[in-house]
């Protein structure tokens, strides 16, 4: 989710952008598994989360 603020950074700096706040990424988290829940439902919800959890984590020192 932040790929957009990375773009308009590099845009504007020519220089990569700092890495996304633990704040910022777990706020996204618990957004898009709420988002994964109401869609799916609890159940399906928390197996098709799984792989983005991982994608997550990828953003996290």
């Amino acid at each position: 989710p932040w790929i957009f603020r990375e773009i308009a950074h590099v845009l504007a700096t020519g220089q990569e952008a700092p890495p996304p706040e633990l704040g910022e990424v777990k706020s996204w988290l618990l957004d898009h598994l709420q988002d994964h829940y109401q869609l799916y439902g609890e159940y399906t919800g928390v197996r098709s989360a799984r792989k983005h959890l991982g994608w997550y984590a990828q953003a996290l020192p």
